[in-house]
């Protein structure tokens, strides 16, 4: 299920349950509606209300420490790439088919991250043997000189670390316990509900309270929408900036 689709279908139990609350009003007696009623559910609600702030304000702060890590992870390959093809580069002519494997890898991996097709989401292979194709291709180099064994042992080096951030990349394209992420989300949402519920419940039904209301019900709703966002970096809307990656590609094909 897309993240705007969920996000709409949270704005609309959001905005049944302030409906709710507004009809269940006409249908109780008037002892449940007095001052100290209403100063019982405000005191209750209250309780809700911090708790689901606090949920969100945590899962906002994990969502986007997800997307820094992951973005920190792009710009430190892109870096790492630039400086292997400097090595390969500096290496000798022997080296230029260690460089067009490096083209073709970096290559493969944009197009999994960031396909054509937007509407697709990234899919990056585990295939070992592709990944680790560099790391050998450099390995079998077979230096003449004490400068080009310190050329090689560097880059293979470097490569295996690529190779380690491109496999954290696979891992972190996994979807890990969705069910458990999605519960929370539900918990999050029904506390919302509870909330508007109660607003619904003692707020008076003129237009103006009701236009917030329905402004703070989407304000809910798109950050939990920004939450599930920024756990899914490659996918969405708020996708990762292909940037560094396109750049160490344009400068490893001047």
């Amino acid at each position: 299920m897309s993240a705007i689709l969920l996000t709409l279908i949270i704005f609309a139990f959001i905005c049944a349950g302030m409906l709710l609350g507004v009809i269940l009003r006409s249908l109780l007696p008037e002892r449940h509606l007095s001052e100290e009623s209403r100063n019982m559910v405000t005191i209750g609600m209250g309780i809700v209300a911090t708790m689901a702030a606090i949920a969100t304000g945590l899962f906002v702060q994990g969502a986007q420490e997800n997307f820094r890590d992951q973005r920190a992870n792009i710009i430190e390959m892109g870096a790492k790439i630039v400086l292997i093809d400097k090595l390969l580069k500096d290496y000798g002519p022997e080296a230029d088919g260690v460089r067009a494997v490096l083209r073709e890898g970096v290559e493969r991996t944009k197009d999994q991250l960031w396909p054509k097709d937007r509407s697709r989401g990234a899919e990056m292979e585990s295939d070992d043997a592709k990944s680790e194709t560099l790391y050998y291709s450099i390995l079998s180099l077979k230096p003449a000189t004490d400068a080009q064994r310190s050329i090689r042992d560097e880059a293979v080096s470097l490569s295996y670390d690529l190779a380690e951030g491109r496999a954290a990349l696979v891992m972190a394209q996994t979807k890990v316990a969705p069910g458990a992420f999605l519960f929370v989300i539900g918990v999050i949402v029904f506390w919302f509900v509870a909330i508007f519920f109660s607003f619904g419940l003692y707020a008076p039904t003129n237009a103006t309270v009701v236009s917030t209301l329905v402004v703070a019900a989407l304000a809910v709703a798109l950050a939990l929408f920004i939450i599930m966002e920024l756990n899914t970096p490659f996918r969405g809307l708020l996708r990762m900036p292909s940037g560094p990656i396109v750049e160490a590609l344009a400068h490893i094909s001047g």
